[in-house]
């Protein structure tokens, strides 16, 4: 509704602009001319020659448009034409204002009617997309995230087997360092050696199974990692001497038994023969050598 009754006003308006012309042609006599004629909101401005410029000023002020007619200084005599050149201010009264009220107004009217279409279009945007935008950039760089995190796995899944023989590698080299004797010397590691018989005596034999003797040998051949070599002799019957090996061979470090000599010792002739009953295990006279290799 207000739409339309502006463009009412506007159109039965309009007409005004053009009467204020006609108004102007109709006063003005056939002996003046206009140069300029420049009509703004509140006033007409009338430049031209005339034969009597003086009653220019109350022809104009009988105009139903226009008010308060004056001259904007003296007139002058053309000295081409004979003329008098004037230059006349008038108001535009009441009915005039209001046209060129209406015409700022129009102008204004679009100047706000742009802006609010610009408040819409932003509000629409903050309501409908901007969430969605929002969401969108997020999703963007978790994707991108992603991407890239892919890209890393799937490079070290394409140096899956480099990986494995690497760490196949290290286990080995681990598990070779782990089968190395401790010490810092020949004479520490033999020291260890002979330790770790003993607690084996102690926890894999019984109390009859004893060391006698314990001698470290220097080998007599340089190989590529030291060998310290321990001479054992001991006591023990034949069933404790296999668990004492088997955990000796068996273990960590490494421990290698060689050249092991067995030996039945002699016993007396018994007068008279023991009474019926299981023989008693015999105690075997033992002697072995073992090795083990120092970490270089």
């Amino acid at each position: 509704m207000k739409r339309q009754g502006f463009l009412t006003v506007r159109r039965d308006a309009s007409p005004l602009a053009i009467e204020l012309l006609a108004d102007i042609t109709r006063l003005l006599p056939e002996d003046t001319y206009l140069d300029r004629l420049v009509i703004n909101q509140a006033s007409v401005q009338m430049q031209g020659k005339s034969q009597n410029a003086q009653r220019l000023i109350e022809l104009v002020n009988q105009s139903e448009l226009l008010d308060d007619a004056a001259f904007r200084g003296s007139t002058r005599l053309d000295a081409r034409t004979g003329l008098e050149i004037f230059e006349i201010n008038a108001k535009i009264s009441g009915d005039g204002r209001k046209l060129m009220a209406l015409v700022a107004d129009q102008g204004s009217n679009r100047l706000t009617a742009l802006l609010l279409f610009v408040i819409v279009l932003l509000l629409v945007y903050l309501l409908c997309f901007h969430w969605f935008i929002l969401q969108h950039r997020e999703y963007s760089s978790e994707i991108s995230g992603l991407s890239e995190q892919l890209g890393r796995f799937q490079r070290v899944a394409a140096q899956r087997s480099l990986y494995e023989e690497q760490l196949q590698s290290l286990q080995n080299r681990k598990s070779d360092e782990d089968l190395f004797l401790e010490g810092g010397d020949f004479n520490e590691a033999a020291a260890g050696m002979s330790e770790r018989l003993s607690q084996m005596i102690s926890t894999q034999a019984d109390d009859s199974c004893q060391i006698v003797s314990r001698q470290p040998v220097r080998p007599r051949v340089q190989e590529r990692f030291e060998k310290v070599t321990v001479n054992v002799r001991m006591r023990c019957n034949i069933e404790d001497l296999k668990k004492v090996l088997y955990a000796l061979e068996t273990g960590v470090p490494m421990v290698i038994a060689d050249e092991v000599t067995v030996i039945k010792p002699r016993t007396r002739r018994r007068v008279k023969r023991e009474s019926a009953g299981p023989p008693a295990q015999n105690t075997l006279d033992i002697r072995f050598n073992m090795s083990g290799y120092l970490r270089q």
